[in-house]
Formats: structure tokens, C-alpha cells, sequence
């Protein structure tokens, strides 16, 4: 190639390189925004006006000794109820945040429930929860969970139950800490004032 050549090529690729690098910012920018935005879902739960949630039912589970364990025993309270699995990744991850919840907010009213979802023996299955360092109530169901408390088929799933046992909230996935906190204290405030008439 000759020297006219070898400019013209050279010309070229300066004037193509601010058009690369606008491509890169915009496509940096756009990937961003998008990430921001899905993010910002991730710690979302919508919770359901207590005028029009539903009842969460009264599944049949059992704690780790045996003994039936029914909702509205709970009447009251705010129930977290959360299914996991012990291979589940996102499940291992929550525990010590469901942990920390029902240790400070517990006071407060707040019940934490984990419902495993492995059909694992009672001795199996208290066996795993110590393992991992569980401190809130284990439970496992004794048939499929129906209605309201109706699995999607992913984990781990989260229910919010609130003091009259009304379906407040689902969310599937692993929830950050700071929403789980933000979803109980609502409850517990919204439910407190209710209860006290202000």
C-alpha cells in the first residue's frame, strides 16, 4: 500500500473511533440504567390493602416435635412464613436475616415461620435447621400448601400474614434485609395502630 493509501486508512480509523467510543458510552448508560431499575425491584413487596386480602388459610404443618402448629394460634401477630430448602442457595442466604428479624422485631409481635419444602423426617429435618444456625420456628407441612399460601415453584417464597390473618404479601426470591425490616415494622405499626384505634 502507498503513503495515500495508508493515510486514508489512518483517517478512517481516527474519525471511526469518537463514534466507538459514543457507542460504548451509550451502551454503558443503557446497560446501567437497566441494572438500576431491576435492582430497585428487587426489594419490592407490595403488600395488599387489609381491606381486600384474602384469608391465609389454615395449612396443616408440624414443628420439629411433632406437634401440629396452626396459624391462628398466631392470631395477633405478624407471621413471616418462609419456604426453603436446605440445598436452595437463596434460602441458606435468608436465614441468618430471618434470624436477626424475628430476634429484634419478635418484641414487637413479629413470628417468624420456615416451612421446608424437602418432605424431610422430623429428625432429618432438625438435624439440617441446626446445622444452620436456625433460630426461628421450623415447620413442615403435612400435604401440599393450597390457596393463598400456594407455592409458585420457586424458592425461597416469603409470605406476610398479618395480625388478623389476613394474605398481606408474596415475594419470591431472596429478599434484601432492609425490605424484610421495612415489610414487618409497616405490619406491625399498621396493625398496632389498628388495634389501638389511632
Amino acid at each position: 500500500m502507498d503513503r495515500a493509501g495508508t493515510s486514508m486508512a489512518n483517517a478512517a480509523q481516527q474519525e471511526s473511533r469518537p463514534r466507538n467510543r459514543l457507542r460504548t458510552v451509550l451502551w454503558v448508560v443503557l446497560v446501567g440504567a437497566a441494572l438500576w431499575i431491576w435492582l430497585g425491584q428487587l426489594g419490592r413487596v407490595r403488600l395488599a390493602p387489609p381491606e381486600t386480602a384474602p384469608p391465609a388459610g389454615e395449612p396443616r404443618l408440624t414443628d420439629l416435635g411433632g406437634r401440629a402448629l396452626e396459624l391462628s394460634s398466631f392470631r395477633g401477630k405478624v407471621v413471616l412464613l418462609n419456604l426453603w430448602a436446605g440445598w436452595c442457595g437463596p434460602c441458606r442466604a435468608e436465614i441468618p436475616r430471618l434470624n436477626r428479624l424475628e430476634a429484634d422485631l419478635g418484641p414487637a409481635g413479629l413470628v417468624v415461620i420456615g416451612v421446608n419444602a424437602e418432605n424431610l423426617q422430623p429428625a432429618e429435618l432438625e438435624s439440617l435447621a441446626e446445622r444452620l444456625g436456625i433460630t426461628f420456628t421450623v415447620a413442615r407441612p403435612e400435604g401440599p400448601l393450597t390457596g393463598a399460601l400456594r407455592p409458585s415453584g420457586s424458592l425461597p417464597q416469603t409470605w406476610w400474614i398479618d395480625r388478623a390473618g389476613r394474605m398481606r404479601g408474596t415475594r419470591v426470591g431472596l429478599i434484601p434485609e432492609r425490605a424484610l425490616r421495612r415489610v414487618a415494622e409497616t405490619l406491625l405499626r399498621e396493625d398496632e395502630a389498628a388495634e389501638t384505634g389511632f
